[in-house]
């Protein structure tokens, strides 16, 4: 054998003996990283498991404290607040939703997600978005244990919860993919949020007979309330253009309805007690009722209402609307007028109202 064919052929030995190992050293470290990568998402993941836990536990103490703090009825006496508690609570709603939102961020850029889980996502942010509507517009926000709202939300955390748990979506999508995601994601808004409420059934009563949806009349109040030359305060509707109406609202548990009628006057035009004369009252309740496709739990079928005349001493500068989200703008216009700008299923109770007090407002000659 020639030197040569010698020294390739234990070449050759050799590189069968340390093939193996080679192939064993890099098969070996495949393995390890590809457990460590696997321990390291699993951290991650735990680590926004924990936190989405935090932020669900945050939105159950921020909406009780703020159904405490915007509670009107008559034990609402009896806690004394300090006046940043609504900021205070609207700083940490609005850090709750932010953080809803990285974490649908992290799963949009990092989770091949199926158009459920952009739902549930969608759904699941939109509620802390209305958390802290309710808390800047200063409205109830009562999701209770016997409302849809609370059941829904249950079940959009839950879902959530498993969408960040679940191992087998973890592969990461397109580059181009996961900003159409997170756009789908956050479109979601008050429609489908609604849509998905009204697929869910009534909380049963007792002896487990269920509510029927929108068959019974609310309880409430309304306002009459004149300037010195007799015309009555208007609002016009934020949600209808050209739609005028009094101002009114529904009675909380434990609130007497004159004390209704002053709280509502004060959420929906900014007016204060102070600046408000009690000058009559009808005599009787009035009701109205609502068209079929406007009518839902909170609503029901319409209002049965006590109406309060009142007369305002105060300066047309303290009247403020657009505070809230319900109205566009006011006017002082006389009663005729109102009835012709205001929707069809009001008018008849405020026929009456205009009617019995016409004696305190303007007419129009």
């Amino acid at each position: 054998m020639q030197f040569w064919d010698y020294v390739w052929l234990e070449i050759i030995k050799t590189g069968l003996v340390l093939l193996p190992l080679v192939v064993g050293w890099s098969l070996g470290r495949f393995i390890i990283n590809y457990w460590d990568e696997k321990k390291k998402r699993r951290e991650l993941d735990l680590e926004t498991a924990m936190q989405f836990n935090k932020l669900y536990g945050e939105f159950k103490e921020v909406s009780r404290l703020w159904r405490v703090v915007s509670f009107t009825g008559r034990r609402a006496a009896k806690l004394i607040l300090p006046e940043t508690t609504p900021l205070d609570l609207l700083k940490r709603a609005a850090a709750a939703e932010g953080g809803v939102e990285a974490i649908i961020m992290k799963l949009a850029t990092e989770r091949v997600l199926e158009e459920e889980d952009i739902e549930t996502l969608g759904l699941f942010r939109h509620a802390y978005q209305k958390l802290r509507e309710a808390i800047r517009d200063g409205a109830y926000f009562q999701w209770t244990r016997n409302m849809r709202e609370y059941t829904l939300f249950n079940n959009l955390a839950s879902k959530t919860a498993y969408i960040i748990s679940l191992s087998k979506i973890k592969k990461c999508p397109k580059s181009e993919e996961a900003p159409k995601t997170l756009q789908k994601i956050t479109a979601i808004q008050a429609k489908q949020w609604q849509e998905k409420l009204d697929l869910l059934p009534f909380p049963t009563q007792d002896k487990g007979v269920a509510r029927l949806p929108a068959q019974y009349f609310r309880a409430g109040v309304g306002s009459v309330i004149i300037d010195n030359k007799g015309d009555v305060l208007a609002l016009e509707r934020a949600n209808i253009r050209g739609a005028w109406q009094l101002p009114q609202g529904g009675i909380e548990i434990d609130e007497e309805p004159i004390r209704a009628a002053i709280r509502e006057i004060a959420e929906e035009t900014g007016i204060i007690e102070p600046d408000l004369e009690l000058l009559d009252v009808y005599p009787d309740l009035l009701v109205y009722e609502l068209p079929a496709n406007d009518r839902r739990e909170k609503t029901g079928r319409g209002q049965v209402q006590y109406w309060y005349l009142f007369r305002f001493h105060g300066s047309d500068d303290a009247i403020d609307v657009e505070s809230g989200s319900e109205f566009y703008a006011w006017k002082w216009m006389s009663f005729q007028r109102l009835l012709h700008v205001v929707v069809d299923f009001r008018k008849p109770a405020y026929q009456k109202l205009a009617d019995y007090f016409a004696p305190y407002i303007h007419v129009d000659t």
